[in-house]
C-alpha cells in the first residue's frame, strides 16, 4: 500500500510537512524490520506522469502515523499552504451561507 492510498483510506488531509516524516518514519520501519529497502512502484505505462512510489504493508502504515500522532505533529500546521487553502475555503462557504440567511431574512419582511 503506498503513503497516498493510506491517505485516502484515512479521509484526512496532510500537507507537506507531516507526509515527509509519515514516509522517513515508514521507511525507516521497513528497515528495521525487513533488513532491506521498501519496494518500488514504477509506473505501469510510459506515458504517465506518476513519480514511482514506496510500497508498504499495512501495518508499517499505521505504526508510522500512530507514532507521528502520539509524538504531536499535526496533520497541517498552522500557517502552511494547506492551511491557508482550508481557511479559505470555509470563509467562503460561511459567506454563501450568510447570503442565504440574508435573503431569506428580507423574503419574510418583505
Amino acid at each position: 500500500m503506498s503513503q497516498l492510498e493510506f491517505r485516502r483510506l484515512r479521509g484526512e488531509l496532510w500537507d507537506m510537512g507531516f507526509i515527509s516524516k509519515f514516509g522517513k518514519l515508514a521507511s525507516k520501519l521497513y528497515r528495521e524490520i525487513y533488513k532491506k529497502h521498501p519496494d518500488i512502484k514504477r509506473r505501469p505505462l510510459p506515458g504517465q506522469k506518476r513519480w514511482p512510489v514506496h510500497r508498504y504493508p499495512c501495518g508499517i502504515l499505521e505504526q508510522a502515523y500512530r507514532q507521528l500522532r502520539e509524538q504531536g505533529v499535526p496533520l497541517v500546521k498552522s500557517k502552511s499552504a494547506l492551511e491557508v487553502e482550508l481557511a479559505l475555503k470555509q470563509r467562503e462557504r460561511w459567506m454563501v451561507l450568510e447570503h442565504g440567511w440574508i435573503r431569506a431574512w428580507r423574503a419574510d419582511e418583505g
